[in-house]
């Protein structure tokens, strides 16, 4: 057989460069055209192979799963494989060899199932380029004639366009679907505008994503899709009428199951508040209602009362992480990550009250947002700790959270982000990464922001570190064990998770003057890191979201700054529980995927410079829109 990949030097490609292959006909499907040596994932045999026979190395944003290959090895269909420039060499291929295009052709139709909707929206979009239909028709003759081939399609900026005889191919599908730092939501908002598409069959679509999602996985409390169609209808009418109310108007909106929703019962994950309904809407939950957005699908699951950052302690069950689904999805708004991750929701809303949104952002592959402390108000919202808590969106993209922050009608504040702004890189064991392949994929990827922002870049501690922590764990003990106290008392213990009911029962260890005085310290520590940062002149703070990648299910001990073994919980927090104390804004975005598990990045900026940081993680992923990974396929059954 053949192993070498059909390549051949065609060009030079710059960094961020991305391919999409059609492919193939042959039958060896070890990989397609390769071969897999022991031990060897499919995906590290797919860049090695890739780099051995072009000298571009990569990384594949594919159908890397059972979901894809089964049916491809089964019946003839079309293969689309997306490659990402990660280092440039000279003269390296970009194109496809003619010499070895003998590939299949198949009907799209014929894997409605597996082939998530992005792939096909991408070679919808070719159609109004001339391409759609020259590959439908090959695809439709393939048995006749199986030598008529479309020899390769460049997406990004195409080095030899004429070749299709197209225009370089820039496709609106890869904005619609997230695949770049552009916003989905604008895009389907413009796209329900013009008649082009319709709230009712998005909800359709994506509800029976969701029902299949669910049968794995408990994304959601409940689903309830006559709710959910009966808000989508309204919603087309006003489209139809041209009077949408917003731009959230029809938009799949999912909220953690802490936030109060009129008429719904609000659980937070715990059998202890089954029966009690909420009687009015939480303030953020009538400010999305009011602008149409449908939050009528049934509420997310979460870990019990968000006093975890693990996902894996709740009364409807463990939420797995939709990449791995025998790993962790992170918390404590493990649904709200989820149901973005897995392309249900447009956006969700979760809380933060040590790393509750940006955890599992990270874990999932997604983009989480936590504001400044006091922005968004917490009315409605199920407490945890009323001194740490804070409100915040959660989206594929930092573009779709920019809608979402903008739709809160949190009060802007700050200035904007300089041109080149100063970002500062924390040193030490206890701000890095525990594994040291994985600190390395983050050190290499900041040192590229860096170089793409033109940024300034300084290094060395982060003041009061050491200590914040244990003032943090004071005040969240001692606040949760306060709100809980009477349904404990009234109750008993029983009826929370084990690991739940322990931390509230070790809150009580802690004694009134511990707490005041641990109250006193957050206020002086936040002075100082506000004059250290203005003094400084830091606009953002760059670090891992998480120290870890995706846990498996059930790991209750992890390492902790490759020293010690602690509390998974402590090890999981350790980056991002210390902002919460300073209540300052921290956003975390997804940097691809390293050993097929999603990566985060942290940004934290200077206190309610809120918009600013949005922006600077916007500008970020418009540099590098391949660090928004695809979406994870549903497993084959």
């Amino acid at each position: 057989m053949d192993s070498r990949w059909p390549i051949s030097v065609k060009g030079v490609v710059r960094r961020g460069h991305t391919v999409l292959l059609l492919a193939n006909e042959r039958r060896e499907w070890e990989l397609p055209g390769g071969h897999v040596e022991p031990g060897e994932s499919p995906e590290a045999a797919l860049v090695r192979e890739f780099e051995e026979e072009s000298g571009l190395a990569v990384t594949p944003g594919a159908l890397m799963s059972s979901a894809f290959y089964t049916p491809v090895v089964n019946q003839g269909t079309v293969l689309l494989l997306f490659y990402t420039a990660l280092e440039v060499t000279p003269n390296a291929p970009v194109a496809i060899s003619e010499e070895h295009t003998q590939y299949l052709w198949a009907d799209l139709d014929a894997l409605p199932a597996s082939l998530p909707a992005v792939y096909r929206s991408v070679l919808e979009d070719f159609g109004g380029r001339g391409v759609y239909g020259f590959v439908l028709a090959h695809l439709h003759q393939r048995q006749q004639d199986p030598q008529q081939a479309i020899r390769y399609l460049v997406v990004g900026d195409a080095i030899e366009p004429h070749r299709l005889g197209v225009s370089p191919l820039v496709p609106k599908a890869l904005k619609t679907h997230g695949l770049s730092g552009a916003s989905s939501i604008v895009d389907l908002h413009q796209a329900f505008l013009e008649g082009v598409d319709d709230p009712v069959r998005v909800t359709e679509e994506r509800f029976a994503r969701a029902q299949a999602w669910q049968k794995l996985t408990p994304i959601f409390v409940a689903l309830d899709r006559e709710r959910a169609l009966e808000a989508a209808g309204q919603s087309s009418m006003r489209y139809a009428h041209g009077q949408p109310l917003a731009i959230l108007d029809g938009m799949p909106i999912g909220l953690k199951d802490l936030i109060d929703v009129e008429g719904q019962p609000t659980t937070a994950g715990s059998r202890v508040r089954e029966a009690q309904n909420a009687k009015r809407d939480a303030p953020v939950a009538a400010t999305l209602r009011q602008q149409g957005a449908n939050l009528f699908w049934g509420k997310l699951n979460l870990h019990e009362f968000a006093y975890g950052p693990t996902g894996d302690e709740s009364a409807l069950g463990a939420v797995a992480n939709p990449y791995d689904l025998t790993r962790m999805a992170g918390g404590s708004s493990s649904g709200s990550a989820v149901a973005v991750a897995v392309g249900i929701m447009s956006g969700t809303l979760g809380t933060d009250t040590g790393g509750s949104i940006r955890i599992p952002a990270a874990w999932c592959g997604i983009s989480g947002f936590k504001p400044s402390y006091g922005r968004v108000c917490t009315q409605g919202v199920v407490p945890l700790s009323w001194s740490l808590d804070h409100i915040g969106p959660l989206a594929r993209s930092v573009a779709d959270l920019q809608v979402l922050w903008q739709a809160l009608g949190a009060e802007s504040g700050g200035g904007g982000m300089p041109d080149r702004p100063v970002l500062f890189w924390p040193e030490g064991p206890d701000v890095s990464c525990d594994d040291a392949v994985l600190n390395r994929y983050v050190e290499d990827a900041v040192l590229t922001i860096v170089d793409a922002l033109g940024a300034r870049l300084r290094r060395g501690a982060l003041p009061d570190w050491e200590t914040m922590g244990v003032a943090q764990s004071v005040i969240l003990g001692s606040e949760a064990l306060a709100y809980h106290w009477r349904t404990i008392e009234n109750q008993g213990i029983r009826n929370y998770q084990p690991r739940v009911a322990e931390r509230l029962l070790e809150g009580g260890a802690h004694l009134a003057v511990e707490y005041l005085a641990a109250l006193r310290y957050r206020r002086e520590v936040c002075q100082r890191w506000d004059a250290w940062l203005r003094t400084e002149g830091i606009d953002a703070v760059i670090l891992p979201t998480v120290p870890v990648q995706a846990l498996p299910l059930g790991t209750h001990a992890g390492s902790a700054g490759n020293t010690s073994t602690q509390n998974v919980r402590r090890v999981v927090t350790r980056l991002t529980g210390p902002f919460n104390l300073l209540g300052l804004p921290a956003l975390s975005i997804p940097w691809g995927l390293h050993q097929g598990l999603p990566v985060g990045l942290q940004l934290v900026a200077q206190r309610n410079q809120d918009d600013a940081l949005l922006s600077l993680g916007e500008r970020i992923q418009q540099f590098f829109p391949e660090s928004i990974p695809v979406s994870p396929s549903l497993p084959v059954e």
